[in-house]
């Protein structure tokens, strides 16, 4: 039977690469997805299926320092260059924590306007730039002053309902508890 692993490694404190590891070839672990020739910071891969397709998505840090979100195809068992989600989603800030649930992407975000911190948003996705919607916020029940990420879906199908999940470091009194979000 064939199996897949997938996982980030570390190789140094400012990179690390989405690796996998394929039952047929068990000696050897090869990379996940390709940024071209470009040394990344790797993390928050999220699989789903788009279409029919496998997709992955994922936030790498960028040269600048802030963090961008991608998406790779699989493609007769081979992931596809990664492409960076357009300005539609990503701006001159942080993007993390991507999830695809029904037609949208979530994600958490310091660089579109907000609560404060990383709040989360959803916005249309599809492959063709012009499918692409705005990002907009999950609002005041999700999003705090302080910094929200993380969110995931739960399709609870013997009720009939989506619950859905995420972290936050804001307290119940909302006192501020330290530095943001691990990425």
């Amino acid at each position: 039977e064939f199996r897949r692993v997938l996982f980030r490694s570390v190789t140094r404190a400012d990179q690390s690469v989405l690796m996998q590891w394929d039952s047929r070839n068990p000696k050897h672990c090869t990379p996940w997805v390709s940024l071209g020739d470009a040394v990344f910071d790797a993390t928050n891969p999220m699989l789903a299926e788009f279409e029919g397709d496998t997709i992955l998505f994922f936030s790498a840090r960028m040269p600048d320092g802030n963090f961008d979100l991608f998406y790779s195809m699989l493609d007769q068992g081979f992931w596809q260059s990664a492409i960076p989600l357009n300005r539609f989603i990503n701006t001159s800030r942080d993007e993390i924590s991507p999830v695809y649930h029904d037609g949208f992407l979530y994600f958490a975000s310091d660089g579109w306007p907000g609560f404060g911190g990383h709040d989360i948003y959803r916005s249309k996705f599809g492959i063709s730039s012009s499918s692409n919607l705005p990002p907009v916020s999950l609002g005041p029940e999700v999003n705090t002053a302080f910094n929200e990420w993380g969110f995931r879906p739960y399709v609870d199908s013997s009720e009939n309902r989506v619950l859905c999940f995420w972290s936050s470091n804001a307290t119940a009194d909302l006192t501020y508890q330290g530095a943001c979000c691990q990425h």
